[in-house]
């Protein structure tokens, strides 16, 4: 199989990714500190316009296994009102 040339970058970034030690990929992303991942998923629990996990037929191609979409009741989201857990943290990340 022949890649094209933004499949074979997209691999290549992949493999530098890999070749970095445990710690240099920590420090790209900071310090891991569940009591802030805790948080704010508490944060995203709490939200008023988050909504329950659509169905499999309103979920992305390719994900319809996963339930990665919730509603939005707010309309936000890529498709509005269908939204990923990371938009939800984003949303909420304010507080």
């Amino acid at each position: 199989m022949t890649l094209t040339p933004e499949m074979q970058a997209h691999r290549d970034r992949l493999d530098a990714w890999r070749s970095k030690s445990h710690a240099e990929q920590l420090a790209y992303f900071g310090a891991f500190r569940p009591e802030d991942q805790r948080a704010a998923l508490a944060r995203v629990a709490a939200c008023p316009d988050r909504g329950g996990v659509l169905p499999i037929s309103q979920q992305p191609e390719g994900c319809a296994r996963c339930g990665e979409l919730s509603e939005c009741r707010r309309g936000l989201g890529a498709v509005a009102g269908r939204v990923s857990l990371r938009e939800c943290l984003a949303c909420c990340q304010g507080g």
